[in-house]
């Protein structure tokens, strides 16, 4: 079972799936909001990600190794043109392993992990800053997405207040 979402650290910060036409993360809601209230909180993320985790976790030893992240992430599309590329699954596993700092051993936490993908969705996604996640959260284009970067003018550009 390919782990959701677990997109290694990229150039911009972690990477999740793409929401159809929002560019955000791609949330399974229902299947996430346990109690039904309409919202994501901590809780229920961290069950999810744990659950789907633990999933990938072969020998049950509560971490997961290389040789189990690689067969959880998701390889080459179309493997048949991609006999000579390196397995994009090993890289990302690599860059995790890495990023999360790994143990000598070459494992991570699942909890770390979870708590690691929480955090990214939350950040992500809670603007209104209250600890969970709503469906309108969940579905509203990123802004990053909308163009808008947070600085300079409206149309992107930096401002030069040097004169």
């Amino acid at each position: 079972m390919p782990l959701d979402p677990v997109g290694g650290p990229g150039p911009r910060g972690p990477r999740m799936g793409s929401h159809p036409g929002a560019g955000g993360p791609r949330i399974d809601f229902a299947a996430i909001d346990a109690n039904g209230d309409g919202a994501l909180s901590r809780e229920e993320l961290e069950t999810r990600a744990t659950g789907r985790l633990s999933a990938a976790d072969t020998n049950g030893d509560g971490a997961l190794d290389r040789d189990e992240l690689v067969a959880a992430l998701p390889g080459p599309r179309d493997q048949i043109l991609m006999i000579f590329a390196p397995d994009p699954a090993a890289e990302r596993a690599d860059r995790l392993l890495a990023f999360m700092g790994a143990t000598d051993a070459g494992r991570i936490g699942i909890e770390a992990l979870a708590d690691r993908q929480v955090n990214a969705i939350t950040a992500a996604l809670d603007t209104d800053h209250d600890g969970a996640i709503s469906q309108a959260e969940a579905t509203a284009k990123p802004a990053h997405a909308r163009g808008s970067r947070g600085h300079g003018d409206a149309g992107g550009h930096r401002r030069d207040d040097r004169g």
